[in-house]
């Protein structure tokens, strides 16, 4: 009796794994290890003082707290990372690498060959010959290790491909679902100061008015005033993104702590 073929391994899940990853949204945060003396300077905790008339012990509390929205460990954004989109991914970015380094290698080639016609043979001075010379025999040098390194590039690039599965593209599955937790911690950290100097959390909308101020009222200056104060370059965040937070913020202070729940024996 002949061997029996050999049986083919099951195919993989396609799961999703959920790796924490910094998310880069536009809004530059000053991350740091800011520990008790807070993230915001004296001078900037004065500004707030002065201009919306909070309680210091409440803005240097904020501060503190900001600080630790910002600490370098402070947020875990976990995001999508799908094993069939992952590993499309980086074999297009293989296939690009191989492609392009081939092109390169081509173009350097030819271009070797031409710099290997150029000579000094018609200038007059001595020095200036022998300088040129020099030079292009450095040019063409150049030429043939970046051709040497093009050509492996994309040799490696093919024993890579070689073996489907072996690289994955660790980007998120679909950056739209990405959600920048700083900015979320950052603007609840704003409510609840406010709400500390018993001030309502609230705002209004003014629909017909430019975009940048569809929001207003103290709260929103506030919030406008403090986030440059964490963000290099100094920024604001979108009106319709404050919006969604603020939203956000407010539900959640309306739900029921879990806690003070009663739980419910038998029926």
């Amino acid at each position: 009796m002949g061997k029996k073929p050999k049986a083919l391994p099951a195919p993989r899940a396609d799961n999703s794994i959920y790796p924490h990853m910094e998310v880069v949204d536009g809004y530059r945060w000053r991350v740091g290890s800011y520990d008790e003396r807070g993230v915001l300077s004296t001078d900037q905790i004065d500004q707030l003082e002065q201009r919306f008339e909070l309680p210091r012990e409440v803005l240097e509390r904020c501060s503190i707290e900001l600080g630790n929205c910002l600490d370098e460990d402070g947020a875990v954004n976990l995001v999508e990372v799908k094993r069939s989109v992952a590993l499309r991914r980086a074999e297009e970015t293989l296939q690009d690498v191989r492609h392009e380094s081939q092109r390169a290698a081509d173009k350097l080639g030819k271009l070797s060959d031409r710099v290997m016609l150029l000579s000094e043979q018609f200038v007059a001075d001595m020095d200036d010959r022998t300088a040129l010379r020099t030079a292009l025999s450095s040019l063409h040098a150049q030429l043939t290790v970046a051709l040497e390194a093009n050509t492996q590039l994309g040799e490696t690039a093919e024993q890579v491909l070689a073996q489907p599965g072996s690289a994955a593209d660790m980007s998120p599955t679909d950056k739209r679902k990405n959600r920048d937790k700083r900015r979320q911690y950052v603007v609840e950290t704003c409510c609840y100061a406010w709400q500390d100097a018993h001030r309502e959390v609230s705002y209004t909308t003014r629909p017909e008015a430019a975009s940048r101020h569809v929001l207003q009222g103290p709260l929103i200056e506030f919030i406008d005033h403090v986030v440059p104060m964490l963000t290099s370059p100094p920024v604001e965040i979108a009106r319709g993104t404050l919006k969604k937070d603020i939203d956000g913020f407010r539900r959640g202070q309306n739900e029921p702590d879990m806690f003070s729940i009663p739980p419910v024996f038998g029926d």
